[in-house]
């Protein structure tokens, strides 16, 4: 079995399909910036988590304890 963590480039996307729909930023700076880019523009709270499979930032309405 491939371990997640040490597939790179778009190998990633086959075990997270839903990664490659999502903006994707490399460090949680970067994701913070965007999220408050969008909120700015109304998008309302966004919060940051590290993805457990492709290993960058996503941004989401859902606070599950994440970065915000």
């Amino acid at each position: 079995m491939i371990q997640v963590s040490h597939v790179t480039g778009a190998a990633r996307f086959q075990f997270a399909p839903a990664c490659h729909r999502k903006g994707a930023y490399s460090t949680i700076k970067r994701a913070k910036q965007a999220a408050s880019e969008c909120q700015k523009k109304g998008s309302g709270p966004l919060f940051v988590y590290k993805c457990p499979y492709c290993r960058d930032y996503h941004l989401t309405h859902q606070n599950y304890g994440v970065a915000q």
